[in-house]
């Protein structure tokens, strides 16, 4: 089983509240595959549906 941590709304960047290098720490601190994603603009949706 592969547990994912997806970064949601990458396509606000300004409005960010966690940096991308934050979520991929603690991802791997936890073991998770981490990945970030944006429905609006369709940035990495299809790999995260592929890699899951």
């Amino acid at each position: 089983m592969t547990v994912m941590l997806i970064g949601n709304k990458c396509d606000l960047s300004h409005r960010r509240a966690v940096s991308y290098e934050e979520g991929e720490q603690f991802a791997k601190e936890h073991g998770l595959v981490f990945m970030e994603a944006s429905a609006k603009t369709a940035q990495n949706v299809e790999e995260v549906m592929v890699y899951s």
